[in-house]
């Protein structure tokens, strides 16, 4: 009936994966505001954090795009992403970015890295 493959493995595994990205936020903004009204930042001036909630929309997007047209630009800008991800993360983990998300625990930074840098990878 249905054969596993690893192709199939791998466009669930982004798909999904970019699809995740856009709860995020919601779980964790980095302002209420902006997550619930994202031109919130045109008006009172942009922080880095503002840029999260629409990062992970375009993240989500371009995971979609590549996914169903398997075209090497949206795939090239998602591994940009991701890996400028990981690099963010591992600045925020280091302590050299100041918070711009409260985060429990640092083991959810580790993790951010290690997947980040594996999504793109897997890419």
């Amino acid at each position: 009936m249905f054969k596993p493959s690893l192709i199939v493995a791998e466009r669930v595994f982004i798909l999904g994966f970019g699809l995740f990205h856009l709860l995020v936020p919601f779980f964790v903004p980095p302002n209420f505001l902006t997550a619930v009204v994202p031109i919130y930042s045109l008006f009172w001036g942009l922080s880095l954090a503002d840029l999260v909630i629409p990062g992970c929309i375009v993240l989500a997007s371009l995971s979609i795009i590549f996914i169903y047209t398997k075209n090497p630009w949206p795939m090239a800008a998602l591994m940009f992403m991701y890996l400028g991800g990981a690099f963010f993360h591992t600045l925020y983990f280091i302590g050299f970015l100041p918070p711009l998300l409260i985060v429990p625990y640092k083991s959810f930074l580790a993790f951010g890295i290690f997947i980040d840098t594996f999504t793109a990878a897997v890419i």
